[in-house]
């Protein structure tokens, strides 16, 4: 959590409590004594494990409960070797510096962030605009962006109404890459929580046109135009499919 681990850090907090709130107001946070905890279980004859790190935005602690004959060396070994390693506090220090950078990033790129951020959904939202312009061209890292998306996509918890436009954007990703059976799940599931719309209808119908679904495509190009009378690229395909089941 976010708080102090050692007695000589308390001094930066004077005063009583504050809460933080995140999400628009959908979580809040604040700072614990940490110190204070640790030395309870001590006296209790349990364990405290706290990071040796002097300065972090988030300490990462462990606190274990056992009898007096007991040991846990394999626990301790375990956290001692996750906390000497890059932690979430690195990652943080990192991706505040990147964001100045996105711009330049490439695909390869974005997919090491990615993995660094272990398939992290705020950081594909982030990323998204970077590489959406750049799908057209990939080769190389078509398998495993579509590996990526699919990981990100089983790794989301949406904490605000916004954040489920990542539906849609792991379709546009999934789409353009040409996994049009993974794409159109994701474009339903676009539906299913935002709505209907031109432009999901449209991704539905390019799909099945993608998978060989000429019926299910017109069906999809058809309700875009509902949606969009202007929508023109729902246009032009709703004229060519219905030109294609017309009888020679």
């Amino acid at each position: 959590d976010k708080g102090f681990t050692r007695e000589d850090t308390l001094v930066f907090s004077q005063g009583p409590p504050s809460l933080e709130f995140h999400a628009g107001n959908h979580c809040f946070s604040q700072k614990v004594n940490l110190d204070a905890i640790a030395r309870y279980f001590w006296k209790s004859g349990g364990e405290a494990f706290l990071p040796q790190k002097h300065f972090s935005i988030l300490n990462i602690c462990a606190f274990l409960a056992h009898g007096p004959d007991e040991e846990f060396p394999a626990t301790r070994k375990a956290y001692q070797h996750t906390l000497a390693g890059f932690g979430p506090d690195d990652l943080f220090a990192l991706m505040s510096w990147l964001n100045a950078h996105l711009e330049e990033i490439s695909v390869a790129q974005a997919l090491a962030l990615l993995r660094l951020n272990h398939w992290d959904m705020t950081a594909f939202l982030r990323l998204f605009p970077v590489m959406a312009p750049q799908l057209r061209n990939v080769v190389a890292e078509r398998l495993d962006l579509r590996d990526a998306v699919l990981n990100v996509w089983a790794n989301r918890f949406p904490l605000t109404p916004e954040e489920n436009a990542l539906a849609f954007n792991c379709g546009v990703v999934l789409l353009e890459l040409r996994f049009y059976a993974e794409a159109l799940e994701m474009f339903k599931r676009s539906e299913q929580l935002l709505g209907r719309s031109a432009p999901t209808s449209y991704n539905l119908g390019l799909c099945n046109m993608g998978l060989g679904r000429k019926e299910d495509a017109l069906a999809d190009m058809r309700e875009a135009c509902k949606q969009d009378a202007n929508f023109g690229p729902a246009q032009s395909a709703c004229m060519k499919l219905e030109n294609d089941q017309s009888p020679a």
